[in-house]
């Protein structure tokens, strides 16, 4: 039985991180279709930890240290990797454990979240999973912004998000994402 103050703690961190997530994207568009948005023949990927109870980790690419210490609700600025497979691995933060590792495919000249998603306990129902999904961003006019909502909290179920002024996004399935929406900038 999970305790009323993790249930709460795991809601508090799917709220946190959907938050970073819509403010990045919607408050970010200038800076993200700058930085991000570059045809270098790279792909643009951060990183977001939403994994409840995997606790401080380290998150190596290929085999480099890419973040340290990154704890839930952390997302990491946009890295720049080459196109294809990458092996992507989280480490307790002495290296002394791997808790996790799993391969991700990138395309060229695309944005993405990868979302480490999932709980670290043995014999979990919601294993790690790193989550990738596109950011690419549509053409917005001066007056709209993107909007992405990522469930990743692995024992809350299934939720209905709504936002007065805007269509509600129901019943999403668990570890998903909504697709990008175009909506009119708050005023």
């Amino acid at each position: 039985m999970v305790s009323a103050r993790l249930q709460q703690r795991t809601r508090t961190t799917a709220v946190l991180l959907a938050s970073i997530l819509v403010l990045g994207t919607a408050l970010g568009g200038v800076a993200f279709s700058a930085a991000a948005q570059e045809e270098d023949g790279n792909a643009n990927v951060r990183l977001a930890h939403a994994s409840p109870d995997a606790g401080q980790v380290d998150v190596f690419v290929d085999d480099e240290m890419v973040v340290d210490n990154a704890t839930v609700g952390y997302v990491s600025d946009y890295l720049s990797l080459s196109e294809g497979d990458h092996e992507v691995i989280l480490r307790s933060p002495d290296g002394e454990e791997v808790l996790f590792r799993q391969d991700v495919e990138v395309e060229a000249n695309t944005n993405y979240t990868a979302v480490v998603t999932g709980e670290a306990a043995e014999g979990t129902d919601t294993p790690l999973n790193i989550t990738v999904v596109s950011d690419d961003v549509p053409e917005l006019e001066d007056d709209e912004s993107a909007v992405r909502l990522i469930h990743a909290s692995p024992d809350t179920g299934n939720v209905t998000v709504s936002v007065e002024s805007f269509e509600a996004a129901e019943g999403g399935e668990e570890m998903t994402e909504t697709p990008l929406a175009r909506r009119p900038k708050p005023r």
